[in-house]
């Protein structure tokens, strides 16, 4: 239980202010909380997991910097669609990332997984992993993530109460191309 806990408060510190909590604020200023939630937890189960289970292995199969490069490009990609309107049957800006409650929730996975890739907190839990085994670090790492995304989701539906949509929309693709620019960096600098 201790290997839980210890992979848990390192992985919720480590991910405090990083850029997968940004992405929840974006996402829960304009989708559905419990779909935002559900996405994260999807994502983070299968970062966690790949970290803890074969982190290693694939940062020796695949080159790094590539891949951040990859996944920088598709958030510029993200920034772009979030200036877009998305327009209701109505003809007035919903303001929210569109589609079932599936796609929402993919949406949400995808892009969360990619920007967790080869990030600081996939280090720590391979590390952990390690040490202390598989499955008390990814379940303690899956439950840190979490935690620190929920704390982004709670701060982005207050925002995103407070704010008008065309300060949304310009906010979410600010956001989308600064962790785009944060993982180009991290690829390119690693």
């Amino acid at each position: 239980m201790e290997a839980v806990w210890l992979a848990l408060v390192v992985v919720f510190v480590a991910e405090f202010g990083d850029k997968t909590q940004l992405l929840a604020m974006a996402f829960a200023a304009r989708a559905r909380t419990s779909l935002v939630v559900a996405g994260l937890v999807v994502a983070n189960v299968a970062t966690q997991g790949l970290a803890a289970l074969a982190g290693d292995v694939l940062g020796s199969l695949v080159d790094g910097a590539a891949v951040g490069l990859g996944a920088a490009a598709l958030f510029v990609v993200f920034a772009v669609l979030a200036l877009r309107d998305d327009d209701d049957e109505d003809g007035e800006v919903t303001g929210e990332v569109t589609g079932g409650g599936l796609r929402v929730v993919a949406v949400v996975a995808a892009t969360v997984f990619l920007a967790e890739v080869g990030d600081k907190t996939m280090l720590a839990t391979l590390t952990l992993a390690a040490r202390d085994g598989f499955v008390p670090v990814w379940v303690g790492s899956a439950i840190g993530m979490t935690l620190a995304g929920l704390v982004g989701v709670a701060a982005g539906r207050l925002l995103g109460q407070r704010l008008p949509e065309r300060a949304l929309r310009w906010g979410t693709a600010a956001m989308f191309l600064l962790v785009g620019a944060w993982i180009a960096y991290d690829a390119l600098a690693g």
